[in-house]
């Protein structure tokens, strides 16, 4: 059960990809490689693009952050951390004036919450304000992306491509084939695809096509 800090996040992230976004279906807990314990706290799939955030609310620790960044980064086009502000720390510089800072690892997407006021003048311009990323046509790479879809999925996509494969075919098997016959554009668009037409426990409706 989510306790009500991740929650109050949570709601927050959701309306921010919502407006952003109005054309993604929101996906909570999605698992990065088909089943497993790396789960993607909110996802915002596109008909082309895959949003991944990592929720860090004051009741969480950033021991696993290193690891699900490295998984969450090759299973999406953009990922973000968004990190409650006790995570961060107030300093002085030299001259006097307030700083604001993360101390921990860098991540190309990093949201603080609340988050700051444009007028903080401890806090850079747009650092650790909630900026969408723009799109991406070069990442992830699209042999790790099918690893979010089932076996069935991959078959799916196969026939959707005309890619010959058996039904007793691994899971790497399919992989291997759709990889090797079908272009980096299908495979993303594909795997999105068969994301936002998945049943989830907790996501938005279904999409068709």
């Amino acid at each position: 059960m989510r306790s009500a800090a991740e929650q109050e996040i949570r709601d927050a992230v959701v309306a921010k990809l919502r407006g952003a976004l109005p054309s993604a279906r929101i996906i909570h807990e999605l698992n990065v490689y088909g089943t497993g314990s790396n789960r993607i706290d909110v996802a915002a799939v596109t008909s082309d693009q895959i949003y991944a955030v990592e929720i860090k609310s004051a009741r969480d620790k950033l021991d696993r952050l290193a690891g699900q960044a490295k998984a969450f980064s090759r299973a999406a086009h953009h990922f973000i951390v968004v990190a409650h502000e006790k995570f961060f720390e107030h300093f002085e510089y030299n001259d006097g004036r307030p700083g604001f800072r993360w101390p921990h690892d860098h991540y190309r997407n990093l949201w603080c919450y609340p988050e700051p006021e444009k007028g903080d003048k401890s806090v850079g311009y747009g650092l650790y304000r909630w900026q969408m990323p723009p799109p991406m046509l070069t990442a992830p790479a699209p042999r790790d992306v099918m690893h979010m879809l089932w076996a069935d999925e991959l078959t799916e996509l196969a026939v959707k491509l005309r890619i010959g494969i058996g039904r007793r075919d691994t899971i790497e098997t399919k992989i291997d084939q759709i990889a090797y016959h079908a272009t980096g554009k299908e495979i993303i668009e594909g795997v999105c695809n068969a994301l936002r037409r998945r049943e989830f426990s907790e996501a938005d409706p279904a999409v068709a096509g």
